[in-house]
């Protein structure tokens, strides 16, 4: 989260989100792959970042743009959980989300990678 933040501070000043956490401190060590978990959670906290900042450009004046991570252990397995408070994806999108080259941003402003690589 904080190198997400940092990146994209370092993108634009003006750009600021409140950062919440709620980490399970009992899970159990997960055996991981860490430059390719880096990878999808920088993805999908930079998409976010972007929902967040284009709700909040939309002029309401008490919104905050938030972003939760979060983590459970499930059993056999380990949720971690990325949530924002940003403009949501439009239902006509959601089945294309995976595919490559599609993006729901504007024209130089994503790639349509991150997910399907995710």
């Amino acid at each position: 989260m904080n190198l997400a933040y940092h990146g994209a501070r370092a993108q634009d000043q003006s750009f600021d989100i409140t950062l919440e956490r709620n980490l399970d401190r009992d899970l159990a060590p997960v055996d991981v792959v860490p430059q390719e978990l880096t990878r999808v959670l920088l993805n999908l906290i930079g998409n976010g970042f972007y929902a967040a900042n284009q709700r909040g450009r939309e002029g309401e004046r008490s919104f905050r743009p938030t972003l939760m991570v979060a983590t459970r252990e499930l059993g056999e397995s380990v949720e971690i959980r990325v949530r924002d408070n940003g403009i949501g994806i439009p239902l006509e999108h959601r089945e294309k989300l995976f595919q490559p080259f599609f993006t729901t941003k504007p024209t130089g402003e994503g790639t349509g990678l991150g997910l399907s690589i995710s």
